[in-house]
């Protein structure tokens, strides 16, 4: 038997040795799990193939590699029963589309496989669902059995849950557009003290920002280079605007550059031609700790502390019980906090390991409603929840950060269909960038091709999503500018 744990492990040696991972009997199917596991484009961008070397933890891997090699890890064993926790969550749709059907649909074909997974159209596809609430099966059958149960089923209400989900979700944050100007840069003589703080581990734990600001993004003609590979440019002649409160989501395949681009506005990656401003103040003229006071991330793979409850939303013991309590009531955790001993000061174990992976998620996303953050970075918020905890992520975006600058690299595509614009990345440039129903308006869209990869419902609903949006935004800013004129 073999199990695939969400957040696999990786060691330090190359892509073949972590997938041998000490089992010589497994190179021989290697090949074929790689093909199914990892499509061409992945060991063609990598500079050895299957020998390049991988860093400690991974850290040079993107969160879809990382699964994607795992995945390969765990097909390469020729088991008779396999339990994979949702391998397809850090995969964009049409790379999961391939994945999931090559890989879990074909290698493992005639295998008993037990797939957890919160990609519902995936359901359509397995022989058997099993639908579990609080530990106890409530339903079990075929996808379209349960669909057609007279009176709804769980398995019913959740698909139609993960699609209103988005297809209500109209923002409110059209008036916003309207902001400009900036004060950003008030305090950069005020911090020099901090120039030397170059840790990036710091980026994820709030300061205490002291200074407002709108949260305007100026890119012009960013190239980044990682040390490890100077003769390849990740991030190429890259340059936009985005303006206070806009809400933009990034997608492109793996090696794009989209994590790169997220980390380079952390500094964690320094630029090596062009510049990133916010609100018109080059961000390599900030310390860090004041660059990164003003930014926030809910990261694909949600870090948490030893510590508790509330050492880890308020690292810095700003915030009284009654914020912190209301800010795990707006994600969904404040009747389960409620339940643990001692509640605020229940223990938290390292990485957060008595915590679901959405449980983690909701944690980050409890810290950065306290923060407030005026720009914030999502990586794959909402890959492993499930439809209720996606709906409050969004209902977040729309409401709690409805003045912040969002940036959100998504694989669900739904969760960005409401979104102000989508930029897409194709070998570190931008390919596409504006509304979605623009690109999926457009014959031969990158977007659109990766929405119809997700399936013909799901992109429909997707499409309708994008045009209520683009209708509800363009009405708005008819009627502000008809207000001007009068």
């Amino acid at each position: 038997m073999v199990h695939l744990v969400k957040g696999p492990v990786q060691i330090t040696g190359t892509i073949e040795e972590n997938i041998v991972f000490g089992d010589d009997s497994v190179r021989a199917r290697i090949p074929d799990a790689v093909a199914a596991a990892c499509p061409d484009h992945d060991l063609e961008i990598l500079p050895n193939g299957l020998g390049t070397q991988i860093g400690e933890k991974g850290i040079n891997l993107s969160g879809g590699q990382k699964a994607r090699v795992a995945l390969a890890r765990a097909i390469a064993r020729d088991a008779d029963i396999f339990l994979l926790d949702d391998p397809i969550a850090a995969l964009n749709a049409h790379i999961g589309k391939k994945v999931f059907e090559d890989a879990i649909c074909g290698m493992l074909r005639g295998k008993t496989v037990f797939l957890v997974t919160h990609q519902l159209h995936q359901l359509p596809k397995v022989d058997t669902v099993v639908v579990l609430d609080e530990g106890r099966i409530v339903e079990t059958g075929a996808f379209k059995d349960l669909i057609e149960i007279e009176g709804g089923s769980l398995v019913a209400d959740a698909v139609l849950a993960s699609f209103l989900t988005t297809l209500f979700m109209v923002p409110l944050w059209c008036d916003i557009k309207t902001m400009r100007g900036s004060d950003f840069g008030a305090a950069t003589a005020a911090d020099d003290e901090d120039k030397d703080d170059d840790s990036p581990h710091v980026a994820h734990i709030p300061k205490g920002a002291t200074l407002v600001t709108c949260g305007a993004v100026t890119i012009r003609d960013l190239e980044i280079r990682y040390p490890s590979r100077p003769d390849h440019a990740v991030i190429q002649d890259l340059s936009l605007d985005i303006q206070p409160g806009e809400k933009v989501g990034v997608v492109g395949r793996t090696g794009s550059g989209k994590l790169t681009l997220m980390t380079a506005l952390f500094r964690i990656m320094e630029a090596s031609k062009g510049s990133i401003a916010i609100d018109g103040i080059d961000i390599a003229s900030l310390g860090l700790k004041t660059l990164r006071s003003r930014l926030q991330i809910i990261p694909q793979e949600p870090v948490l502390f030893k510590g508790t409850v509330r050492s880890n939303l308020d690292f810095a013991t700003k915030y009284t019980d009654d914020e912190l309590w209301a800010a795990l009531g707006l994600v969904g955790l404040k009747d389960f906090v409620g339940t643990l001993d001692g509640k605020l000061d229940a223990a938290i174990e390292e990485n957060g390991a008595n915590l679901s992976m959405g449980q983690r998620q909701l944690m980050c996303l409890c810290k950065a409603i306290l923060a407030k953050p005026k720009v914030l970075i999502m990586d794959e918020a909402t890959a492993s929840v499930d439809a209720e905890a996606d709906r409050r992520i969004q209902e977040s975006i729309e409401t709690q950060f409805a003045a912040t600058t969002v940036l959100s690299i998504a694989h669900r595509l739904n969760t960005i269909a409401a979104f102000d614009r989508v930029l897409v990345l194709d070998g570190g440039r931008i390919a596409e960038f504006d509304a979605p129903h623009v690109r999926l308006g457009r014959s031969g869209s990158v977007f659109g091709d990766m929405v119809d990869a997700t399936g013909a419902a799901n992109a429909a609903v997707i499409r309708q999503i994008a045009a209520d949006h683009f209708a509800v935004t363009y009405r708005d800013l008819a009627s502000q500018s008809f207000s001007t004129i009068a």
